[in-house]
């Protein structure tokens, strides 16, 4: 009975030591070109291997209404998941919500006004 108690407790250890590995992303940087009219984001998330532990998908709102939705397999690199879209139509004032998923755990979000 005693080493069964331990086996549970081993078992136990290593999903909680999985899950203290995962985390979500901890910045969103955002830059928008006017004059071609592209949005550049970049989702900073500090990984050892991008194949496992991503950024799982981004979700874009334009003034409070869905607009870009888009699913990963991989994260561009071990510092960032980076992403540009042709964004035609902004205009000042607009408002952009960015949130980022990572697979594993959490999602971190943050708002950006076109000036």
């Amino acid at each position: 009975m005693k080493r069964f108690s331990i086996l549970i407790s081993v078992i136990f250890l290593l999903i909680f030591a999985a899950h203290a590995f995962a985390h979500p992303p901890s910045d969103i940087i955002f830059n928008f070109n006017a004059q071609n009219s592209i949005i550049s984001i970049g989702i900073v998330h500090q990984v050892q291997d991008a194949q496992k532990h991503f950024i799982g998908d981004i979700s874009i709102k334009l003034n409070g209404n869905k607009w870009i939705m888009q699913n990963f397999l991989i994260q561009t690199n071990l510092q960032t998941q980076a992403v540009s879209y042709v964004a035609l139509g902004l205009k000042k004032g607009d408002v952009i919500e960015v949130t980022a998923a990572c697979n594993q755990k959490g999602q971190f979000k943050k708002a950006f006004k076109i000036e």
